[in-house]
């Protein structure tokens, strides 16, 4: 029997019975060695590893600096131990391109991610050990204390940059793309109903540290399919992670998220075209084209799905300021609020379960919004915007709604006047307008902000606009006529008016777009 083969079935036979020599690896792949092992430790699945992935020679070099870990380790010579596994860390990345292909799906990048992994865990027992597995994109790297370090995948579609002195010891870090699918469009791994956009990344360090100076992270998004954020939203993006139990210097929390202050990341990331012309090439590195070929398959039937078709802010390589890791991505900091006026959220002596018309005046003034109602020079009665129940929708279904103020002067209807909607916070404002089909389209005044002194300026007509209109009712009753009103101006909304004549008005499921809390 040659000498390779007896070295090579006893590695075999020794990592069958690791279980029971110590052996505090957690690995669970299995590996066939390609180069014979002249170093062993008292760790042989590790051994097992290092002969599959390394070389001859280098799997010798390797070997020899984990049995000097291990034997300082064991002769309680931590601070020694410690070190030196941190520097075979680093070695063996910076030999990451002379790393063996291992036989079946693992690549390079997963059977070193896996061996790092299992020496973590033997060098720090107990402690949070990474991930076994990768998922699609990802990448491993180090920061040491005095240096400055760029992380970022093959792709180039997530990663970051610290500065020296952000760690206080060595830190492995570990990029991962998450690959879970979420169901429906603004659904993600965060804890946020702000809406979140792929693609999905986890950044993680071992051990476990907040940065002593803030770095900058960066995830790119798809801007096509189905679940691609819509045209002319982007430059209000920001990257967000999970929120710690202290923020980052300019982080604000928004629910369980931290949304994090704009930063350039240019210098190491390229989101304008998220395809890349890395993607499908060979870098010569087989610690990257191993990272690549595991997600061109998926890639290459999905081409147009990451090209954008407008550069934004984000897109350009905008990331964030952070100083914890986590769970990261590109979430949209402005969160609709949609009132669909079938309860009070300000609370008050009145409710929308009454029958006749309820006073509305400041019940949403929580929400952005108030309501008034001025009628017209003549009128006796000084009216309010009130709130009243009826069937009046489309469906035929009870809802609540918005109307011009009822006269309670002898003949009963409704008052000649205009319903006042006043904003404090909105730079767009949606809702539904309901009308009797016999009346003439409604007049609709907006004003931007006010301004210290005098009036404010009348928003032009062009920024309002009228859709989705349909006509219904029963054959032999007063017809209904419906339509959307959309109203936008970027430096603010102050004031939206609908002059209803004697005609009922009714507004409805009311959407407020405020500023973003962008930091």
């Amino acid at each position: 029997m040659h000498r390779r083969t007896r070295i090579v079935l006893a590695l075999f036979a020794a990592a069958l019975v690791g279980g029971c020599t110590g052996d505090s690896s957690s690995g669970n792949r299995s590996f066939v060695p390609t180069a014979p092992s002249r170093v062993t430790s008292g760790f042989p699945s590790i051994d097992l590893q290092i002969a599959t992935l390394f070389p001859t020679g280098l799997e010798t070099a390797a070997g020899v600096q984990w049995r000097n870990v291990t034997t300082k380790l064991s002769a309680g010579d931590r601070v020694t131990g410690e070190k030196m596994f941190w520097d075979l860390v680093d070695w063996m990345l910076k030999k990451s391109a002379r790393l063996i292909d291992p036989a079946g799906p693992v690549t390079s990048l997963q059977a070193l991610n896996q061996l790092v992994g299992d020496m973590y865990a033997v060098v720090f027992p107990g402690s949070v050990r990474p991930n076994p597995t990768l998922n699609g994109d990802a990448t491993i790297g180090l920061i040491f204390p005095g240096a400055a370090s760029t992380i970022v995948t093959p792709t180039h579609r997530a990663g970051i940059a610290v500065q020296a002195g952000s760690v206080a010891q060595p830190t492995l870090v570990v990029i991962d793309q998450n690959p879970q699918g979420f169901g429906s469009h603004c659904a993600g791994p965060l804890q946020t109903s702000l809406c979140q956009y792929p693609m999905f990344y986890r950044i993680e360090e071992f051990p476990h540290v907040r940065l002593l100076k803030p770095g900058r992270a960066a995830v790119c998004h798809v801007n096509a399919g189905t679940f691609a954020p819509p045209e002319g939203i982007h430059d209000r993006f920001r990257l967000a992670h999970d929120a710690p139990e202290v923020l980052s210097p300019n982080g604000i929390r928004v629910d369980g998220v931290e949304i994090l202050k704009l930063v350039d990341v240019s210098d190491f990331m390229v989101c304008t075209d998220v395809e890349y012309t890395v993607i499908g090439a060979r870098t010569g590195n087989k610690f990257l084209d191993n990272g690549l070929a595991a997600v061109n398959g998926a890639l290459t039937e999905i081409k147009d799905f990451f090209t954008p078709k407008s550069a934004y802010a984000i897109d350009r390589g905008g990331g964030g300021e952070f100083s914890d890791f986590s769970n990261f991505n590109v979430v949209d900091p402005v969160r609709p609020p949609t009132i669909d006026f079938e309860t009070f959220p300000g609370g008050g002596s009145t409710s929308p379960s009454c029958d006749a018309p309820c006073d509305l005046s400041t019940q949403y003034a929580n929400l952005g919004v108030t309501f008034d109602f001025v009628p017209t020079i003549g009128n006796e009665s000084i009216g309010h915007a009130s709130l009243g129940a009826s069937t009046n929708d489309p469906l035929g279904t009870p809802t609540h709604q918005v109307v011009n103020a009822a006269n309670t002067g002898e003949g009963g209807g409704y008052l000649d006047g205009t319903i006042i909607m006043r904003y404090t916070n909105a730079t767009s404002v949606t809702f539904v307008l309901r009308v009797n089909n016999s009346a003439p389209p409604v007049p609709i005044t907006a004003y931007g902000p006010l301004p210290i002194e005098g009036e404010p300026a009348q928003i032009p007509a062009g920024q309002i606009t009228r859709s989705d209109a349909v006509v219904y009712g029963c054959s032999d009753c007063v017809k209904f006529r419906q339509e959307t009103i959309t109203v936008t101006n970027a430096s603010g909304i102050s004031r939206i008016e609908l002059a209803g004549g004697i005609y009922l008005l009714l507004v409805d499921d009311m959407t407020i777009v405020a500023p973003p809390p962008i930091p």
